[in-house]
């Protein structure tokens, strides 16, 4: 979980990060698309999936359990045939 105190402490971090990422999401999350593309900037060296969860807003595993485990399974699986 990306948090902005997490964004204070290990931004750098998280800058140098080069290895895949998924970002998931709520269509509905309550923070809004500004929020998600600022989150995705962070990952400057790491090419990064997004997915937005529908019917979900911030809180995506406890809404959509079964579809953030659909995504989860996806990018694991593309990881693995790369």
């Amino acid at each position: 979980f990306i948090t902005d105190e997490t964004v204070s402490e290990y931004g750098d971090n998280l800058a140098a990060f080069a290895s895949p990422a998924l970002l998931l999401a709520g269509e509905h999350d309550v923070y809004g698309r500004g929020w998600l593309t600022r989150q995705q900037e962070l990952f400057v060296n790491a090419p990064t999936d997004l997915v937005l969860i529908s019917n979900a807003g911030h809180l995506v595993i406890a809404e959509q359990p079964d579809a953030t485990l659909s995504a989860i399974t996806r990018f694991l699986a593309d990881q693995a045939r790369s």
